[in-house]
């Protein structure tokens, strides 16, 4: 049982008491931790360094170029920014001095070492925020604060007066000092521009100006010293940089913090800069860069004082702060208001730090209660979040479980009477998929002032609608196959950050339907407005070394084996791109060159983990290999060295790689290429969509299972036959109309490819859900697959892990046909 006492004030009297007591009871399944108990005993006082306190401060001057004179009546100034609250939430604004025309000035005082994060802006009628060269705002600059130190910037454009300069080209490798290790994972800021490095250490930026620019390498999880020199930009040229970075030391660092009693018991979080305390380094909604669903939760001490102990790096400038929410909501206020997280350059030995949080609240607000029950038919392992819209929806926060399908979050700041803020709820923070009906159509309005406790209702959630559809198989027994046979899952080539938290319990939901195989799919983007091609992981849209590695263990863990099947985002469509591309000999040399770094970067990240196969291939990359076409048939004007450089390609990626190499290729009617370079590939896998019935689909399994077994037997086995090569077979059909058909029919009649579709594909408010359809293709596919003793295995594609949908995408997560894949999954164990 769940018990809970909720002490009110009114607006004259007492203050808020939340206490929250949560009975934990996992074996019956009723109840969830929100704030774990703790028994350790309370650590003796701190014994603080000396150079802890005082601070030791330092003047920073910022000298800046600008590309012209600034209009009359406005000023110039540079914004230190916050990442920990998001960054354009919390800045602090200081003006320049005007040295001549184009020179400005000004010294700000900070702790020695601190790392600031800043960018320009002109101040007048209007707020401009520079621009780099391609017209985007700069996320941010940094520089590291030592002695003397004089940071002089070029500004390269403003929004209303395009870059019209020369440029250049900045690449580079960075690697540890002391072993010679490359860095993966380390942050590249640069002229306005920023990027990540790979695998092998390696970074490039196109398109920047000019000129002299700071060059910072910055370590994400602070495991190595901030490093900053001057990089010389020239005309058309390409800079080298090499840069070696020195490691810090690890050690204890302990917080203990007195809470207010406010919401005792709620899960109080720690957000800060880094990205073990929720750190994205990635612009999500709102503005904000932290997520509460990747912070970690203080303990409670027998006191009720909260305490963490972390391995931190030391040396490091920490920012960080309480919260009860994200870095932006529900995090701790000074009295007077202020949002600035506290700061710590951390101590060359452990240490424990006493904190005090003054207040929850908004200057002088008290908080609001918001309630919700939802539906009885929510998944079990689902968490239910509310999203806020003061001006712009931003990401969604974690509500706090009470039993009984109910949920609570006691909103304390910030709260503005000037403005009505608006809410929402949703599954597992996905607000744009797994939210409810009714609050999304007409969110609800915070009246603050008026009312300050909500109670709501979850009537129904978009996409899940439990329904009863048959899921009676096609067989009675399941043949005999070899352990080794693959049952896998293979997932849908999104990410956001906010995915991570639910790995764990995906992967033993896929153990549990008895699976075997995960073939896990991250992207780089391509930056599509560089000239030439450029590959590189995007925070928020790729996973970086550091989720990955996470994510790879989880799966291992859970008992999974791990594939990696490494996709290019290319933004809307991939045949577009194709299309649109030059493809001059420049052009093909860049892109040889640029995708082989991008295979070299994950098969070295497969064989540090102990992946065992590593997929390349399939058909974003056909028009690439030697005598290819473009999906619309023309020419893909693949150059004379394309067959060279796919050789050396794979020469070097099982170089690097010691494991075994699928190779992807389609079959929709046939297959769209014909199978290259064999004789360094070890397997196939076949992405298998293609139409198997013709006319409309009426559940008669019996015409859908011959065509089938034509298919499988004539083109699949040519192919083994032809090769002797092990063959696994991908399946990606979704659960609409028109699926058997390899077509998908929206409501105007207009047929679309049934791969396109995923769970945020705006088509699908066009398309007519059918999940008998999806289950019927299942059990026929499945019986045929496994029947075939010289197939080697199955994988369901498209799988979307971070919420359980029915929808009409092929997802088969929360669907019935997920049901039909544990029948013959499990039964072949």
């Amino acid at each position: 049982m769940h018990r809970q006492l909720i002490l009110f004030k009114t607006k004259s009297s007492l203050l808020i008491f939340v206490f929250i007591m949560i009975v934990s009871n996992l074996a019956s399944g009723c109840s969830l931790v929100i704030q774990p108990a703790d028994s350790t005993p309370i650590p003796p006082a701190p014994t603080y360094p000396k150079h802890l306190n005082p601070v030791d401060l330092v003047n920073v001057t910022f000298t800046v170029l600008i590309p012209a004179p600034l209009p009359d009546g406005e000023k110039l100034a540079v914004d230190i920014l916050d990442e920990v609250s998001g960054l354009p939430l919390n800045i602090n604004r200081h003006e320049l001095e005007m040295l001549d025309e184009t020179h400005y000035q000004t010294s700000i005082s900070v702790a020695l070492g601190s790392d600031i994060k800043y960018r320009y802006v002109r101040l007048g009628s209007s707020i401009y925020t520079e621009v780099n060269v391609a017209g985007t705002s700069v996320r941010y600059r940094m520089v590291h604060a030592v002695r003397g130190l004089e940071t002089e910037d070029i500004i390269t454009a403003w929004p209303d007066q395009p870059y019209a300069g020369t440029t250049g080209r900045l690449y580079g490798t960075v690697s540890s000092n002391v072993d010679q290790m490359p860095l993966p994972d380390t942050l590249i800021i640069a002229g306005g521009y920023q990027t990540f490095t790979d695998m092998y250490g390696k970074f490039a930026i196109e398109e920047i100006p000019v000129g002299v620019h700071n060059l910072v390498a910055y370590s994400i999880d602070g495991s190595y010293q901030t490093f900053q020199q001057g990089a010389r930009i020239m005309e058309n040229m390409a800079t080298p940089a090499d840069i070696k970075m020195s490691p810090l030391p690890l050690v204890t660092v302990t917080f203990i913090v007195t809470p207010p009693a406010d919401a005792v018991g709620a899960p109080v979080r720690l957000a800060g800069n880094f990205c073990q305390l929720g750190n994205t380094f990635a612009d999500l909604s709102g503005g904000v860069n932290t997520l509460a669903s990747r912070m970690p939760v203080l303990s409670k001490l027998d006191d009720g004082r909260l305490m963490i102990k972390l391995q931190l790096h030391a040396g490091n400038d920490l920012r960080y702060k309480y919260t009860l929410g994200d870095g932006f909501w529900n995090s701790e206020q000074s009295l007077n208001g202020s949002l600035n997280p506290r700061q710590l350059i951390i101590p060359a030995e452990d240490v424990v730090i006493e904190d005090k949080i003054e207040t929850w609240r908004a200057k002088g607000a008290d908080p609001v209660l918001i309630q919700v029950t939802v539906p009885e038919s929510t998944p079990e392992s689902d968490s239910v979040s509310i999203q806020f819209n003061p001006h712009v929806w931003m990401e969604p926060i974690p509500m706090w479980p009470m039993g009984g399908n109910q949920w609570l979050y006691l909103l304390f700041s910030p709260l503005d009477q000037s403005d009505l803020l608006s809410y929402r709820f949703c599954r597992n923070d996905q607000c744009s998929l797994a939210y409810d009906k009714d609050s999304f159509n007409d969110p609800y309005l915070l009246d603050y002032g008026i009312q300050d406790s909500y109670q709501h209702s979850v009537s129904m959630w978009h996409n899940w609608i439990p329904t009863d559809i048959p899921t009676n198989v096609v067989a009675a027994d399941i043949p005999k196959r070899e352990e080794t046979f693959v049952t896998g899952i293979e997932f849908l080539p999104k990410y956001h950050p906010s995915y991570q938290s639910r790995y764990s319990i995906v992967f033993d939901e896929l153990i549990s339907v008895g699976s075997n195989w995960i073939v896990l799919t991250p992207t780089w983007k391509l930056n599509d407005q560089a000239a030439l091609p450029l590959l590189q992981p995007v925070p928020g849209i790729s996973p970086l070394t550091h989720d990955m590695m996470e994510m790879i263990d989880l799966a291992q863990t859970a008992g999974l084996q791990v594939v990696l099947y490494p996709q290019i985002d290319f933004g809307d469509k991939y045949d577009v791109w194709w299309l649109k591309a030059s493809k001059d000999d420049i052009w093909w040399q860049e892109w040889y060159s640029e995708y082989e770094r991008f295979l070299l970067s994950y098969a070295k990240l497969a064989d540090v983990a102990g992946v065992e196969r590593l997929i390349i291939g399939g058909d974003q990359i056909l028009p690439s290999l030697p005598g290819d076409y473009l999906l619309n048939g023309s020419d893909a004007l693949a150059p004379a060295i394309a067959e060279k450089a796919w050789i050396e390609t794979l020469q070097n990626v099982n170089t690097a790689y010691q494991g075994q190499i699928l190779w992807a290729l389609t079959y929709s009617d046939g297959f769209n290429t014909k199978p290259v370079f064999v004789d360094m590939i070890d397997a196939f896998y076949v992405q298998f969509n293609t139409k198997l019935i013709d006319g409309v689909y009426t559940s008669n399994l019996q015409g859908l299972e011959e065509n089938l077994n034509n298919i499988l037997d004539t083109d699949i086995l040519d192919l083994k036959s032809n090769f002797n090569k092990a063959i696994m077979i991908g399946i990606s059909y979704p659960s609409a109309d028109g699926a058997a058909q390899a077509c998908v029919v929206l409501d105007n009649g207009t047929c679309i490819d049934t791969v396109s579709l995923s769970p945020d594909d705006p088509l699908l408010n066009e398309v007519s859900i059918d999940l008998q359809v999806q289950v019927d293709l299942y059990n026929a596919l499945c019986k045929a697959i496994i029947e075939r003793d010289w197939i080697d295995g199955i994988i369901s594609r498209g799988f979307f892990p971070p919420v359980k949908l029915m929808d009409a995408s092929s997802s088969l997560n929360g669907k019935p046909a997920m049901d039909v894949l544990w029948y013959w999954y499990s039964g072949l164990k």
